[in-house]
């Protein structure tokens, strides 16, 4: 009466079918419900390839709590052989009795009704018989839970419950339209306890979950909306946002940045909304609207550099950085401070922050040539390595074990002045 199997196969609702009109083999199943009112169990298959039905309880089992090689088998051993019924099906477990090998293929046979035939099974399609019980010899534990009305509907979807169920390990969850509760039914008492514990939160979260899908489907008419109404009028919409330090950057002086987007050749409309910091660009067609984003649109990004090369990234007395800068047409390239970071919550234990601002196209460019820069330090700093390696080797080896003389180069004053004859 007690279920002695893993864990892990609860989670996933994995049992085995047979059905005994059509073959004796036993099937791969999940299960969807099960009503022990008239010991049924619901079932669905992989990749839909039976349609979901009801079967009897008697008909069902666990799988094997552990699955994987079968080992060494021997002639006149109970086997189970995975071997389809059809071509045009997955393959079933079949009980049958192996009756001689050679290397990795077995011969085994199989019963059904009074005749016996043969087939040859490959080793990995054999495993040892299923000692499981069937499904209507296992105690189960039920309990209803009231819904709460205004998310009935919305317990109907069975796969909102799925996470509910593989936290409180329970055989399955469904919700009765009649009695209007939420079953829970699973083969310890103890599942039940923790479906008590969570059963409030998992409807609070459901009626968290009901309301922002249906902001989400309210969004989704209004994209439809905006989408006939563009194709009423011709025209494409864009609409998309600037941080609020940056809108003067991206409105430009006087508004030139927004007066040269006008002025765009199938420009038909460019608004912002200073509440939401957004920009809506109307235009005949979307290469318009892209080249109107590319001059509008500014952004910030920041970008971590290990310690050891923040300095290198500069470079001396910061070229490097400044040709970053000119070339990529950012308007700003700065490290945050220490403070600053702390404040932004930006771990600079091992890394220093860089901030890039200015257009979007902008950013970009100049992240891949600082991408660039990083890599090239890096192959530097290899092949450094190497030399500091080679030169090690070569002052451990040197004869005697003494290292080189150094060279020695006079000073210019040093050097013997010529004589009249031109000799030293």
């Amino acid at each position: 009466e007690t279920d002695t199997r893993k864990t892990n196969t609860l989670k996933n609702m994995e049992v085995e079918v047979v059905f005994p009109l059509e073959c004796g083999a036993f099937y791969k199943g999940y299960i969807q419900a099960i009503k022990l009112d008239n010991s049924t169990v619901s079932l669905s298959f992989e990749n839909n390839w039976r349609p979901s039905q009801w079967a009897e309880l008697s008909h069902v089992r666990y799988p094997p709590a552990v699955q994987g090689a079968i080992g060494n088998v021997q002639p006149g051993d109970k086997v189970e052989a995975l071997l389809p019924h059809h071509d045009n099906e997955p393959p079933g477990w079949w009980i049958g009795m192996l009756q001689k090998s050679k290397g990795e293929l077995h011969v085994v046979e199989f019963q059904s009704g009074s005749e016996k035939y043969q087939d040859i099974v490959e080793h990995d399609k054999l495993r040892l018989p299923n000692e499981n019980p069937p499904l209507s010899q296992v105690k189960f534990f039920q309990k209803d839970f009231d819904v709460p009305e205004d998310i009935q509907d919305f317990c109907m979807k069975p796969q909102v419950h799925e996470n509910f169920r593989k936290k409180i390990e329970a055989v399955c969850v469904t919700y009765d339209e009649t009695k209007k509760t939420l079953s829970v039914l699973a083969t310890k008492e103890s599942c039940l306890h923790r479906a008590s514990l969570l059963s409030e939160m998992h409807f609070r979260d459901l009626g968290t979950q009901k309301s922002l899908l249906s902001r989400n489907q309210m969004v989704a008419q209004r994209v439809i909306q905006q989408q006939q109404r563009q194709l009423d009028s011709g025209l494409y919409e864009l609409r998309f946002f600037v941080p609020g330090d940056l809108v003067g950057l991206a409105i430009g002086r006087d508004g030139n940045n927004v007066n040269e987007v006008r002025r765009m050749e199938g420009i038909a409309m460019v608004e912002f909304d200073d509440y939401s910091s957004m920009f809506r660009v109307r235009a005949e067609n979307t290469e318009v609207l892209a080249k109107a984003r590319e001059r509008l649109e500014y952004a910030k990004d920041i970008v971590m550099v290990a310690r050891n090369l923040a300095g290198k990234v500069i470079g001396k007395k910061g070229n490097v950085i400044q040709e970053i800068l000119e070339k990529s047409r950012v308007n700003n390239i700065r490290v945050v401070g220490d403070e600053e970071s702390r404040t932004r919550r930006i771990d600079v234990t091992a890394e220093v922050p860089f901030e890039f601002i200015g257009r979007r196209v902008a950013i970009d460019n100049a992240r891949m040539m600082l991408d660039y820069h990083l890599d090239h330090l890096k192959d530097v700093e290899s092949i450094l390595q190497s030399r500091r390696e080679m030169d090690t080797h070569l002052q451990a080896n040197s004869v005697g074990g003494a290292e080189d003389p150094p060279t020695f180069y006079p000073r210019p004053g040093d050097w013997p002045r010529p004589t009249g004859d031109g000799s030293p």
